[in-house]
């Protein structure tokens, strides 16, 4: 039986968690990182990232820099390919 402890997704220091006692207590979608560091830590480079997306590679090059951010849709290609470990919010802080 699996019981949620907490409404889902509470914050802590800004991070979304959500816990669930099934034997084991799961801290889930905690891991969050920059464009940059997770294509460094998978081994992509922006042109196999490019294609994942449906993007040219210099829009993924100028992404992983900070010079601009990605489109709507591009946002949630990124979010689904990294399985949430790189998010919109990451993008919060590039200024055009």
């Amino acid at each position: 039986m699996v019981w949620n402890l907490f409404p889902a997704p509470s914050k802590v220091y800004g991070i979304p968690y959500t816990f669930v006692l099934d034997t084991h207590v799961y801290l889930i979608h905690s891991v969050r990182m920059k464009l940059s560091e997770y294509m460094a830590i998978e081994g992509l480079t922006d042109l196999a990232l490019a294609a994942k997306v449906k993007r040219d590679r210099s829009n993924v090059l100028r992404w992983r820099k900070g010079e601009t951010r990605p489109d709507f849709v591009a946002l949630l290609e990124l979010e689904k390919i990294t399985e949430g470990k790189v998010t919109a919010r990451d993008f919060a802080e590039v200024s055009k």
